[in-house]
């Protein structure tokens, strides 16, 4: 369908520092811009900007449990419909405007070959409701 053609330049700039101040524990911090633009024979239509920043740490213990979190805060300044296909892969999913982001996950070796993972995630726009997802899951590895 010629209506469902998109080309989509991306430019991200996206430095991280790590800092792992033992075997079990880890924190990471970035930053991250990204413009894409919808363009449309040589002439720039849709498009949107997007800044965020991530805190996120993970604690795992000798291959028997591990807990990650991570929060984010992202910032879109954005041009176009945001009710269409491409408005949705422009937005990422998310709202013009600021945007926060959580997510926690926990897994659990509980004997050889089973495992049970918990998670959480959840996100928060501007004038929208605060939006929870839970999962949990078991999984036999034989």
């Amino acid at each position: 369908m010629d209506d469902r053609n998109y080309q989509v330049d991306i430019y991200s700039f996206a430095p991280q520092l790590v800092w792992q101040p033992n075997s079990t524990f880890r924190i990471t911090s970035k930053a991250e811009y990204k413009k894409k633009e919808e363009t449309k024979q040589e002439e720039v239509s849709d498009h949107s900007k997007i800044s965020s920043m991530v805190f996120s740490a993970r604690w795992n213990k000798a291959l028997k449990n591990s807990l990650d979190a991570s929060f984010k805060f992202i910032n879109i300044d954005f041009s176009g419909d945001e009710n269409t296909p491409l408005g949705y892969e422009l937005l990422e999913a998310l709202r013009p405007g600021n945007n926060f982001t959580w997510n926690f996950n926990y897994r659990q070796k509980l004997s050889n070959g089973l495992q049970i993972s918990l998670s959480y995630d959840g996100r928060k726009s501007i004038n929208q409701r605060v939006i929870h997802l839970g999962r949990m899951q078991v999984t036999a590895l034989f």
